[in-house]
């Protein structure tokens, strides 16, 4: 409905209704500290809020697509957006302001997630890849490839030592670094999506597939 909601976890009831984007939300993201909270939505926009009071603080424009998810880097320094216009932008929350835009991905980026250090930024692509980027210098650093339908979400592992990608191949795949190989996949049968709610269990060891860029 083109809103974003707050709500209260404790009791399940709603404590804010954000209003201002124009088209579908697609992901919402808090920033490390909880004084930002960032929404990506199908209106080409970032949308930034002070959760506090419900108000908007900023509106990123740049995308010429849906803006499909958002993530914060740990240090709550830099903010990531993926879009169908088939590009990462990073952009500092502070001021609202583009600082690079990452190309590479063939077909639109689904996902995107900092590695706990924030030194290593992964996207989920349409085109079945992921790829890991340096947030710092926005250069690739490796295209993980394996796959064989959109990947549709991605996480890193507390330690930052693996990364399990979601794909419409059924499967989930971890990756191990710091070679990136590919040592497990496999899931139920079913269209696995945001790894944040679906659970799937490994049930296949598989060998590395991986292709560094």
């Amino acid at each position: 409905d083109g809103t974003v909601r707050l709500w209260d976890p404790a009791s399940g009831q709603p404590t804010a209704t954000l209003q201002g984007h124009t088209d579908s939300v697609n992901g919402v993201a808090f920033s490390p500290d909880g004084r930002q909270l960032a929404s990506a939505s199908g209106d080409h926009t970032v949308r930034l809020w002070d959760p506090a009071s419900g108000q908007p603080t900023a509106t990123l424009q740049g995308h010429t697509g849906w803006v499909t998810g958002v993530a914060f880097s740990p240090d709550g320094r830099q903010l990531a957006s993926a879009s169908a216009d088939r590009t990462v932008r990073l952009w500092d929350p502070a001021s609202g302001q583009p600082t690079a835009t990452l190309q590479g991905h063939t077909d639109w980026v689904k996902e995107v997630a900092f590695s706990p250090d924030g030194r290593q930024l992964a996207s989920a692509g349409d085109d079945g890849t992921v790829r890991l980027w340096d947030p710092a210098s926005g250069q690739p650093t490796a295209t993980l490839r394996g796959h064989t339908d959109s990947v549709n979400g991605v996480a890193f592992s507390p330690d930052g030592r693996q990364l399990a990608s979601a794909s419409g191949d059924h499967t989930v795949r971890l990756w191990d670094y710091p070679l990136w190989s590919d040592f497990s996949a496999g899931a139920a049968a079913g269209d696995v999506g945001d790894l944040a709610r679906e659970r799937c269990s490994v049930h296949r060891i598989g060998e590395p597939v991986a292709g560094l860029a």
